[in-house]
């Protein structure tokens, strides 16, 4: 029988899989997610208060011979982490930076896109990004809301430039940053999260594209 977990702030399913020795795909694919699935199309964007039912895990017989060494290995499932790094309109390419994760620590430059990818322990929950002359960038992993959410598009806003607190209320301050970041981008200026900002908000946070900076 399945176990209910109700997602908290910082949850991700790599994280959750790991816990109960299970790969994201197994949890996801699981008939009784298959709900869950069709309204959070990423399993890494999760929202406080969505329930995944962790699936019992099935014992597994291998038939060999005796008398004989056998190796057998536990395929581990890590998490990618990949950030993008901008200074006004032009992507930080080329950039050294040294990235702790937990006891590990990654060394390494970013691509033409500004990109850094690495592969991390899924039950990773803070990172700290050190680029040369800045203060430390903590990376709270996990805390990303799906974009159907204020917090989330509210998040979204904030990582683009765009201030207003996720505070989970379509508040002044919010309505600003949309209006701002609508403007930016050539969208009609209502200061609502409408089906086209929901969409370029996705684009431009979601994916490589070429964010425009905000304006000052």
């Amino acid at each position: 029988m399945g176990v209910r977990r109700i997602i908290a702030q910082g949850d991700s399913l790599p994280k959750i899989a790991a816990e109960y020795g299970l790969s994201p795909d197994t949890i996801w694919s699981a008939p009784e997610n298959r709900e869950l699935a069709r309204l959070r199309r990423n399993y890494n964007v999760l929202a406080p208060g969505d329930v995944v039912v962790i699936p019992a895990r099935r014992d597994k017989s291998v038939a060999v011979a005796t008398d004989l060494r056998h190796v057998f290995r536990r395929r581990g499932v890590p998490a990618q982490l990949r950030l993008q790094l901008y200074h006004g309109d032009e992507p930080r390419a080329g950039l050294a930076y040294e990235l702790e994760c937990g006891g590990d620590v990654f060394h390494g430059s970013t691509d033409a896109d500004g990109v850094l990818t690495h592969w991390v322990d899924p039950k990773l929950s803070r990172a700290v990004l050190h680029l040369p002359g800045a203060a430390p960038i903590v990376i709270e992993i996990g805390h990303l809301d799906p974009l159907d959410t204020i917090t989330g598009a509210q998040k979204r806003l904030m990582n683009l430039g765009y201030p207003c607190a996720p505070t989970g209320r379509h508040d002044d301050a919010t309505a600003t940053a949309l209006r701002r970041f609508q403007q930016r981008h050539g969208l009609a200026v209502s200061g609502a999260l409408d089906a086209a900002t929901l969409a370029e908000l996705e684009r431009l946070h979601d994916t490589t594209a070429h964010p425009k900076p905000p304006c000052t």
